[in-house]
């Protein structure tokens, strides 16, 4: 099994864990993201309560998509499945941002029960 965290630096130079899927399928991309989603939703699961950060997710700048960059396209419309809006990193545009108010506001009120 794969794991898609990385750990690497925050705009501050503090280091913190990513979710790193640039060298991802769009397939595995989707099953990454709504995995990871899928855990934090369930309530036996004790990650969702780790939740104290944003969430950050590498996507690659889409230096190889034909137009626009794939594995961002693809991140966006899982999330927004789940009802959360990512934002493009203004200091890395290979990178999406979920803020952790969004993350708690999803994962407070949801559950697969």
């Amino acid at each position: 099994i794969i794991s898609p965290w990385k750990w690497t630096k925050n705009i501050d130079g503090e280091p913190i864990q990513a979710l790193d899927l640039h060298r991802f399928s769009a397939a595995m991309t989707r099953a990454a993201i709504r995995n990871i989603l899928d855990g934090w939703l369930d309530e036996t699961n004790s990650m969702g309560g780790g939740l104290t950060a944003d969430l950050v997710i590498i996507t690659g700048k889409g230096l190889n998509s034909v137009s626009t960059p794939v594995l961002q396209e693809i991140t966006r419309e899982v999330l927004l499945e789940y009802g959360i809006e990512p934002q493009l990193d203004k200091t890395n545009s290979g990178r999406m941002i979920v803020g952790i108010g969004d993350l708690l506001e999803c994962f407070g009120k949801k559950s697969w029960r």
